[in-house]
C-alpha cells in the first residue's frame, strides 16, 4: 500500500498536519503551500475511490483547499468535485464544514457552482438549514445560513452556476 492509500485508510484528526494548508505568506510566483502536493494526491485518490475516505478526511481536505483558494486567488480544478463528494458522503453531518467554506471567497463559491447532488440530498440539506435557522437568533449567523440555504435553493432549481464561467 502506498503512502497516499495508507494515509486515507488510517486517517485521523492527528494526521491533519500533513494535509493542512501550509502557506509561506506570499502570493503569485512566490506562493508556496508545503502540503499542496501530498494533499492533492490524497484528493485525487479520494475522488478516484469515493468510498475510501472518511467524512472527517473529506472535511479536512475541503477546509484546507478553501484556505488555499483564499490565498491563491483561484480554486483548484477539483474543488467542486471535492465539495460534491463531501456532501454526498457526509450530507447533513458535513453541512457545517461545507457552509463555513462556501463563502470564504469569490473563488470558493465559484468552485462550488459545479457541484451536482441528487434532489433528495438537496431537500434534506435545505430542511436542516431551515431547522437551524428557526432556532438561531444571531444576525450574522442567520445571514450566513440564509445565504447557504439560498445556494441549495439555486442548486435545486439548476441555477447555481448561472452567470459563472470557467477557464480550463
Amino acid at each position: 500500500m502506498d503512502d497516499v492509500a495508507a494515509s486515507i485508510a488510517a486517517y485521523s484528526a492527528a494526521d491533519r498536519g500533513r494535509i493542512d494548508f501550509a502557506w509561506n505568506g506570499k502570493h503569485v510566483d512566490e506562493f508556496v503551500d508545503a502540503n499542496e502536493e501530498f494533499r492533492w494526491s490524497v484528493v485525487r485518490a479520494c475522488l478516484a475511490a469515493p468510498q475510501a475516505p472518511s467524512v472527517l478526511l473529506l472535511e479536512h481536505l475541503f477546509v484546507a483547499d478553501a484556505e488555499w483558494t483564499v490565498q491563491a486567488w483561484g480554486s483548484p480544478l477539483h474543488f467542486g468535485q471535492l465539495g460534491q463528494l463531501l456532501l454526498m458522503r457526509g450530507q447533513e453531518r458535513a453541512l457545517d464544514t461545507f457552509a463555513a467554506c462556501l463563502f470564504r471567497s469569490f473563488d470558493t463559491y465559484g468552485g462550488c457552482t459545479e457541484i451536482e447532488l441528487p434532489r433528495e440530498i438537496v431537500a434534506r440539506l435545505i430542511a436542516r438549514l431551515t431547522r437551524v435557522l428557526a432556532r438561531t437568533s444571531d444576525k450574522p449567523e442567520r445571514k450566513r445560513l440564509k445565504n447557504v440555504r439560498q445556494y441549495f435553493f439555486k442548486m435545486r432549481n439548476n441555477t447555481v452556476a448561472r452567470g459563472w464561467g470557467s477557464i480550463r
